[in-house]
């Protein structure tokens, strides 16, 4: 594809008089890595090191016209419209205007990678192959590849669903992040189904405030094509701008503690799992889930009504959800030891370790232990919060090292003992493998241990080196040594 026609396809057009014949072969968004050929789209500081490295053009936008005829500028052909510019090339460079894909997009503070999961267990229980991309992983068909990021930049996630759709896949579950929305990695005109999971506190360190942090959810809504759906946790107090703002014409909501599209009732929480009624359209279903906690029920309500939204039978969605496993990391039990039970969950947030620690208490016929951290470089307002929430809601708290990045791992653990209540069972080790053990030395019968913060991760980030590190495998090791 020429130049031209590449942009034409996007939508922009080049300002000036200038020869876009050019053959382009591939897209770049990174000047240090690209290839002869390569289109450039990126900050114009590097555009000068991107046409040294080879590339053909390097394109600009809303900055007037450079003096470097291979520096173009563009502008809209249609309207004013300069957002994601790098994700419209790339849907047009990889033949995906109009996308060929339906794609259900779940945004959030916590849930993100549950929901995906489900949305992606119930299709394949329903005779619907779906891709993932998400946190964990980039499921395409049988082809698995480690995730570098919850949602991809706009050219690697064009270059996912290409391979998606050559595969004869037709459906695509998206995690997408509050960085990829604020950086408009990919549109809300693609999206089919957009679902809300919740807002709570997390990366500020990033967007600086609530505000901007509940803004930059909120662009997933408010673009969306009239024709896509809009899912919506009803009992999240941000569901009130959410509903107020999206362009969906079509809006579904669910809910626990309020009527809803789809709501649940009558629940019996256990450690298998729970059991529940559904009311949908003024009819009561039983079912059951074999994922444990309430936050994972609205997770299985959205992921059931995403499928609902795109014609699937209620009474077969709703009797599939007892089957889905979720996402590894994820409340997942991972061993018994002295009659205690002990799992690993990703909670890294107040609002996710408090919602943890309340469905844990209702299952525990005695003590709640808690292994956690913080990471390193990231919003330090939440770590006092998370040591006070801790010593609220659990019995026992060992307090250690998570992904310290490059901050002091001890000055990250002093900054959540700052928030602890009750200081006479809360114990520290720097050492995160010690501190696991320990807990789990202290474990009697109807206890339950959580080791949260990581979930699926496999490693601990120290000074920018990642090291091999897994809960879940450091359990089981301990485990071993102890029967």
């Amino acid at each position: 594809m020429n130049l031209a026609e590449l942009l034409f396809t996007a939508g922009f057009k080049a300002v000036g008089d200038l020869d876009l014949s050019v053959t382009i072969t591939g897209l770049s968004l990174d000047s240090r890595s690209v290839k002869p050929n390569d289109l450039f789209i990126g900050r114009c500081e590097f555009a000068q090191q991107a046409l040294n490295a080879g590339a053909s053009f390097a394109l600009r936008w809303g900055i007037g016209v450079s003096s470097n005829p291979k520096i173009i500028t563009i502008e809209p052909i249609a309207s004013e419209d300069l957002a994601g510019v790098a994700w419209k090339i790339s849907a047009a460079f990889y033949g995906l205007i109009p996308m060929p894909l339906t794609l259900f997009a779940v945004t959030g503070t916590n849930g993100k990678t549950t929901v995906t999961s489900i949305v992606q267990e119930l299709l394949s229980k329903n005779n619907t192959e779906c891709a993932l991309i998400g946190t964990i992983k980039y499921q395409l068909g049988n082809k698995i590849l480690s995730a570098t990021h919850t949602t991809p930049s706009a050219i690697t996630l064009a270059e996912l669903f290409v391979q998606i759709n050559q595969q004869g896949i037709s459906a695509c579950a998206l995690e997408v992040s509050s960085h990829a929305l604020e950086q408009e990695r990919i549109l809300s005109k693609d999206i089919d189904v957009a679902i809300f999971t919740n807002l709570t506190r997390d990366h500020l360190d990033y967007h600086g405030s609530m505000q901007a942090y509940g803004l930059a959810k909120q662009k997933l809504f408010t673009s969306l094509p009239a024709q896509a759906v809009a899912i919506i946790n009803l009992d999240d107090d941000f569901s009130k701008v959410l509903l107020a703002k999206t362009n969906a014409s079509k809006v579904l909501t669910y809910a626990i503690d309020k009527p809803a599209t789809l709501r649940a009732q009558n629940i019996n929480y256990h450690l298998d799992g729970s059991c529940f009624e559904l009311i949908y359209q003024n009819k009561i279903y039983q079912t059951e889930l074999s994922i444990i906690g309430k936050h994972n029920i609205y997770n299985a309500l959205a992921g059931a009504l995403a499928l609902i939204s795109r014609g699937y039978s209620p009474d077969k969605v709703f009797a599939t959800l007892k089957n889905i496993k979720g996402a590894i990391g994820r409340m997942q039990v991972v061993g018994k030891y002295n009659g205690a039970s002990i799992l690993v969950d990703y909670a890294h947030t107040p609002d996710a370790t408090e919602h943890l620690l309340r469905s844990l208490q209702a299952l525990s016929t005695n003590n709640i232990h808690i292994v956690f951290g913080c990471g390193g470089n990231r919003d330090k307002g939440k770590r006092a919060i998370m040591g006070r929430i801790a010593s609220e809601y659990s019995d026992y708290i060992y307090i250690t090292s998570d992904n310290p990045r490059f901050e002091d791992p001890l000055q990250i653990i002093n900054d959540i003992y700052k928030g602890v209540a009750n200081t006479q069972n809360c114990y520290i080790n720097i050492d995160r493998r010690k501190a696991i053990a320990d807990a789990i030395n202290n474990l009697t019968t109807g206890d339950i241990l959580v080791v949260a913060g990581k979930g699926h991760e496999t490693y601990q980030s120290i000074c920018g080196q990642d090291k091999q590190f897994n809960d879940a495998v450091i359990i089981k090791d301990i485990l071993e040594t102890l029967s």
